[in-house]
């Protein structure tokens, strides 16, 4: 045997393993693009069955960001926020995987906790582009996912099915399978909405004498997916009882986006109700600017709509709404946002 024929010899394993490392890198590239392109056209279940594949063959940070991504838009805060903290604590060499760990715990409320993981991941990357990026939208009263926070593997934000040009113009509630009851002024423009999962439909406010005034019930014109049915409170709350805000920044672009929540306790008579106008402080701190919002009891209930400092109470609204719902137990904030996901809804003029 010559020298070279030796050589090949042993080095026949190595380029062997060399060209099935570029397959499976290959394979994983592919799989992650058939993830993203599903995501960005709302197939969820594509998306993850693509995600999977990709992690089946390779274990990294970018692919697990994407399976959170598709839990997210599938409506699965849950999930997604429990195998985010995995992908954060196990990719501590990868900057994005805390700042969407940050910014998913800020989302359910989890605000203190959301500090700190940013500030940790700030610690060790100070010069990374979207850790920066995602420390100065923290440091606002309403953090929007615009520039490189959009962009993928990390996007903090939902795909959606239609981008129209517009501004947002307030956050509403999904009432059954084709209405919504938000807060919009009379002869507001031709609107849209928007839920969490990145589902659009455009609407058409529906004349009604019931509707409190400064809220605006809407008829959808085109289908905006299927929802679980809101369990809705069957009383007011009472004056100093704890709750939820949900509720969408008010980004001027209209791009998609993922609610926030706020915990606090609920406030009381200002001054009485005379049925047009909310006279019930809202209590909860809300960051100033906002332009509506849906509240929820401690079981996760609807108890009523927010306008500024105050609120309609639920007792308002039963005309547009099911039955209420049995007494259930106490809710935790990431379950009572998982259901606000595809419940709430972000108001939007279209051009």
């Amino acid at each position: 045997m010559n020298r070279r024929a030796a050589l090949a010899i042993l080095l026949a394993p190595a380029l062997a393993g060399a060209h099935g490392a570029r397959e499976v890198g290959a394979a994983v590239a592919a799989a992650l693009a058939v993830g993203e392109a599903a995501l960005a056209r709302g197939d969820t279940a594509a998306a993850l069955q693509a995600f999977e594949q990709a992690a089946a063959l390779h274990h990294a940070a970018n692919i697990e960001m994407g399976l959170v991504r598709a839990w997210m838009q599938g409506g699965e805060y849950r999930r997604a926020l429990a195998f985010c903290a995995h992908t954060a604590g196990g990719h501590r060499d990868d900057a994005a995987p805390g700042a969407l760990y940050a910014w998913l715990l800020r989302l359910g409320g989890q605000g203190a906790a959301a500090q700190r993981v940013m500030d940790d991941t700030r610690t060790r990357w100070p010069a990374d582009p979207v850790v920066s990026a995602a420390v100065r939208q923290f440091a606002t009263a309403w953090p929007v996912a615009g520039g490189v926070l959009a962009e993928a593997p990390h996007r903090l934000a939902p795909y959606t099915e239609a981008s129209p040009d517009g501004r947002i113009l307030g956050t509403g509630v999904r009432v059954g399978l084709d209405q919504a009851l938000v807060p919009l002024e009379a002869g507001s423009p031709r609107v849209g909405v928007r839920d969490g999962l990145g589902r659009f439909a455009e609407a058409v406010v529906v004349q009604d004498s019931r509707i409190p005034a400064g809220l605006a019930c809407l008829r959808f014109t085109s289908p905006l997916g299927p929802v679980a049915p809101l369990p809705v409170a069957a009383r007011d709350p009472f004056a100093g009882s704890a709750g939820y805000t949900v509720t969408y920044s008010n980004g001027a672009d209209g791009a998609p986006a993922w609610p926030w929540l706020h915990a606090g306790f609920v406030g009381g008579f200002d001054g009485g109700l005379d049925g047009t106008r909310p006279r019930r402080r809202l209590g909860i701190d809300v960051p100033a600017g906002a332009r509506g919002g849906v509240l929820f009891d401690t079981s996760g209930h609807l108890a009523g709509l927010v306008d500024g400092a105050g609120w309609w109470p639920v007792s308002l609204l039963r005309p547009w709404l099911d039955s209420p719902s049995p007494a259930a137990p106490r809710a935790a904030s990431d379950e009572v946002y998982e259901r606000a996901m595809s419940s709430t809804l972000q108001v939007m003029s279209i051009a």
